[in-house]
């Protein structure tokens, strides 16, 4: 442990922190061309290896004191660390974890990575009133998921680091520390550096409060009244230890110990005041012999698994990688300003083209209309097709479909005459080509309800190699097909103020009536596909047996050729907007 002279220091200068920002902006103001997919997994934490200083370099840094005394402290650490960096994310445990907590995760694993050194997972476990067993639970799972580690909490002492994934060295909390906390603070009141005060909270806020009357309380007065706050003869809020720092641009000494008669999820009733961020975190990293504290700027977020929001579990509910987001954020998720700024569309891309290579192709139809094919030999069996995986490269696989006499198409596919210019898919006198079927089909009657929409379409099947013409499009369908429900997403905010006024009321769309093909049947939740033609898919939490659930993670590249819209409410389909 650094001897407390230089504790002290630490406390009183501050420390240098790298600022990590994420908000929406408008990609036309940062580029004028978005980079390729593939292209956004290029660059990233290797450029940045040598923007900081190396163990054994702090006296090249702003601020920092060289004298005797720390040079032979930073000697007593190197042997202590072994001249590797030593990182840590420290994430209070108050809530989920967000992208911008992956930002800070990746940074912190893979800048320790970049240095053949170590990363700790350290709860700020400080407030007992927030800090909650169910988050500390959570935010391991994230980290977790983001590395692809399997660690539990009682693991902490016995952790193996991996080179490729984020699982920590380590797994600590403040309240480790506590009692070294208290004990460094008795010793920063027996050197005059820290008082109890008496001053309300409403009169020490703000940048230009007065000095507390108790400022020059003798040390003495104020160690017994510190021993006092610990056991518990103060109610809440008529003591705080507070330190003192150098009274001058208008600077307010911050309080380091506080009373709150709240049970902590680990120490239960053993203590009744508990350090605040300001004083522990710093001495927590020199405590754990942190080499590099690099410091969050976050946003925070109300809910948790809505997958509209940005917190991890939302993301993973969703259906996003771990892979994308551990790319994006080594590509784009590390700033040395806080004005920096970040489209979601630039997130989607990392998963759009993590899921391109990952995701097996299904296929669904949102808005079915129901095809009858009436020609001989599908008027009396279905036969089974097999359809590969992934197309660009059979190998991996294949599942089969059956296509029989009854098919299910997209509404949209379909169009009578007089419609859009240009429509290249089926009408009255035009044929459309079925995928993998090697066929086409034309329309032979159109079948309408009482409100004049389309209910049925009879079509009659010819082999290509009969029909001696190539089909303008060829559209995906469905035979035998499972019903299911899909959840469309666009952004919460229709602007970048995050308010009530701005909320989008299309955030979510709900699609009931949809169908889809039978090679998802028996999938687990958060299995992933790319819906030929509509997006990448994955099996919501919330699916039974009886009634599948799918989040769209993300769209597909648009084709201006063969667009999927949805159509309006029909009778056959219903839509939700929440």
């Amino acid at each position: 442990m650094a001897e407390f002279s230089t504790l002290s220091a630490a406390l009183r200068r501050g420390r240098r922190a790298v600022a990590i920002g994420l908000r929406r902006r408008d990609l036309s103001s940062t580029s004028s061309k978005r980079p390729r997919d593939s292209e956004l997994r290029k660059g990233g934490m290797a450029q940045l290896v040598g923007k900081f200083h190396r163990p054994g370099e702090n006296h090249l840094t702003e601020g920092y004191v060289v004298t005797d005394k720390t040079q032979a402290l930073l000697q007593e650490h190197l042997e202590r660390t072994g001249g590797k960096a030593v990182t840590r994310f420290p994430p209070e445990p108050n809530g989920i974890l967000h992208i911008g907590h992956a930002t800070s995760i990746n940074f912190n694993f893979n800048f320790a990575k970049a240095h053949k050194g170590v990363c700790y997972l350290r709860y700020d476990d400080t407030n007992p009133g927030k800090a909650d067993e169910q988050y500390i639970r959570q935010i391991l799972e994230m980290v977790q998921w983001l590395g692809g580690s399997l660690l539990s909490v009682q693991q902490k002492s016995s952790c193996v680091h991996s080179p490729t994934g984020h699982t920590p060295d380590k797994v600590t909390f403040a309240s480790d520390y506590f009692p070294q906390l208290y004990q460094l603070a008795r010793r920063l009141v027996s050197s005059s550096l820290a008082f109890v005060c008496h001053q309300p909270p409403h009169e020490v806020r703000g940048h230009h409060a007065p000095p507390s009357p108790w400022r020059d309380r003798p040390a003495e007065e104020s160690l017994h009244l510190l021993e006092e706050m610990r056991k518990g003869k103060f109610k809440e809020g008529e003591a705080t230890l507070r330190m003192k720092m150098v009274m001058e641009d208008s600077k307010v000494d911050p309080v380091a110990y506080r009373v709150r008669f709240a049970p902590h999820p680990r120490t239960g009733t053993d203590w009744c005041i508990y350090p605040t961020y300001d004083y522990a975190h710093c001495l927590c990293d020199s405590l754990e012999d942190i080499t590099h504290s690099f410091c969050t700027k976050e946003f925070q977020m109300n809910d948790w698994n809505d997958p509209r929001l940005f917190t991890l579990t939302a993301l993973r509910r969703r259906g996003f990688p771990p892979e994308a987001i551990n790319n994006f954020c080594e590509q784009y998720g590390v700033m040395l300003t806080t004005d920096g700024a970040i489209h979601p569309e630039l997130l989607e891309a990392f998963v759009r083209d993590e899921l391109n290579h990952t995701a097996p192709r299904a296929m669904a139809v949102l808005d079915p209309v129901k095809v009858v094919v009436t020609n001989c030999p599908l008027t009396s069996e279905t036969i089974e097709l097999e359809v590969p995986d992934f197309p660009k490269d059979p190998a991996r696989g294949y599942h089969t479909i059956p296509l029989g006499p009854l098919i299910y198409i997209e509404r949209s596919d379909f169009m009578e005459e007089g419609g859009q210019r240009g429509f290249r898919r089926l009408t009255p006198s035009q044929p459309v080509g079925l995928k993998y079927t090697s066929s086409t089909i034309a329309v032979q009657q159109v079948l309408k309800g009482e409100s004049g929409e389309v209910d049925e379409i009879h079509v009659v099947m010819e082999k290509l190699s009969e029909t001696g013409r190539k089909p303008r499009a060829f559209i995906h369908w469905l035979s035998n097909p499972l019903p299911c429900q899909v959840r469309l997403y666009q952004n919460l905010f229709t602007a970048d103020e995050q308010d009530e006024n701005n909320t989008n009321p299309s955030s979510l769309q709900i699609v009931n009536g949809a169908l889809v093909d039978r090679s998802v049947e028996g999938a687990k939740p958060l299995d992933k596909w790319q819906f030929e033609r509509l997006g990448y898919f994955c099996l919501d939490s919330e699916s039974t047996h009886n009634q599948l659930v799918f989040n769209r993670t993300a769209t597909l590249k648009q084709d201006s050729h063969n667009p999927i819209p949805i159509a309006p409410p029909s009778k056959h389909h219903s839509h939700q907007s929440l």
